[in-house]
């Protein structure tokens, strides 16, 4: 299987392909300061053909904001069904139920020195700036990423994911944390107890096994 990634109106970042696709173990997205991108994810087979899969999990990584109070990042996301986040979390998290969306921005600047190095092993920061979002019975996402608030420099805005519940399986490697399910069909919220710590061998469920990125010029 594939992922074949497509920018889409109303996106106002412009043509930044140079810096789109594999980042060490991540896929990654970079967004000019103070813009936005709106993505689609499709998920197809060799032929191109559409793949509807039961479960599709996304993490998206290192929401923060620019030092100086500058970017404030965010992540949008089109109906999913349930998303997760750490108890203690740094983003804020907003619901828009008449166009079943739901955002999470940056409430913590940050530096690239704090960015995650592997998605199965993450710092409790490193986790309170993720989130993990689960779709059902689909065989594409529809997303925003970009930044508000910019004040000063040019450096564009990097967003990071794999396709993969990381905030579920990955390993904390300072401690442990709690992790918050909502289920946005009922908005009910439960609290599971993560207890995986430094030295675990704990691995990541491979929910989409994606051997294959595609990342096409910006229309």
């Amino acid at each position: 299987m594939k992922v074949v990634v497509n920018a889409l109106p109303p996106s106002t970042g412009g043509d930044t392909t140079p810096h789109n696709g594999i980042w060490g173990k991540y896929a990654g997205i970079a967004v000019k300061p103070g813009k936005k991108m709106h993505l689609k994810f499709s998920i197809k087979d060799e032929t191109d053909a559409p793949v509807i899969l039961r479960e599709l999990d996304i993490t998206f990584f290192d929401i923060d904001r620019h030092k100086d109070k500058g970017d404030v990042e965010y992540v949008k996301l089109w109906s999913p069904a349930k998303y997760y986040v750490t108890n203690g979390n740094l983003v804020n998290i907003t619901k828009n139920e008449a166009e079943g969306s739901v955002t999470f921005a940056a409430t913590k600047d940050g530096t690239g020195a704090d960015n995650p190095q592997d998605p199965l092993a993450l710092s409790t920061e490193q986790k309170h700036k993720a989130v993990t979002v689960q779709y059902l019975d689909t065989d594409s996402v529809e997303a925003e990423v970009g930044s508000t608030g910019h004040l000063v420099g040019t450096t564009p805005r990097g967003f990071i994911f794999v396709f993969r519940p990381s905030l579920l399986c990955a390993k904390t490697t300072d401690g442990s944390v709690k992790i918050d399910d909502t289920d946005l069909a009922t908005t009910t919220v439960t609290t599971t107890v993560t207890t995986t710590t430094v030295g675990e061998t704990k691995n990541c469920l491979f929910t989409v096994p994606v051997i294959n990125w595609c990342f096409p010029k910006f229309w």
